[in-house]
């Protein structure tokens, strides 16, 4: 009798073991802090995929705000836009469809800033430099 008490409380054990490790096999993990992206920075410059360099012809006029609750805004030199931003891991970021102001400006660069910003899917943040990468170049920020 005494070892089918044994038996009987090893089975129990590892049935209970067996439970606990599947709950924890089931449990998310944690996503991995984002990099500080959070505020206003600046356009400096975006470097091309054929090395050629796109720099602002209005120094300051090409801002990106980003906020914690996933929006994100700015101007050009010609329009504001407004959006979201979604950052699924560390080092990315997606952007959803930004809705701009229509005013028309001859010579605007905004359409290149626009559509690069729209077409981002890496971060890296230094200091007070960002860098938006996408697969026909990056775009060069410096915090405001």
């Amino acid at each position: 009798m005494g070892k089918r008490i044994i038996i009987i409380i090893l089975v129990v054990v590892v049935i209970g073991l067996g439970v606990v490790l599947l709950g924890k096999k089931n449990t998310p993990s944690p996503a991995p802090a984002a990099a500080p992206v959070l505020g206003t920075w600046v356009w400096m410059s975006t470097d091309a995929s054929d090395g050629s360099t796109i720099t602002p012809k209005q120094a300051s006029a090409f801002t990106v705000t980003f906020t914690d609750d996933g929006r994100v805004s700015g101007t050009t030199d010609c329009n504001n836009f407004t959006g979201s931003y979604t950052q699924p891991a560390l080092g990315e970021i997606a952007f959803g469809a930004l809705a701009s102001t229509k005013k028309f400006c001859a010579d605007s660069q905004e359409s290149v800033f626009t559509g690069a910003l729209a077409k981002a899917n890496a971060y890296a943040v230094s200091f007070t430099a960002l860098d938006l990468s996408f697969d026909a170049g990056t775009m060069h920020f410096i915090k405001q």
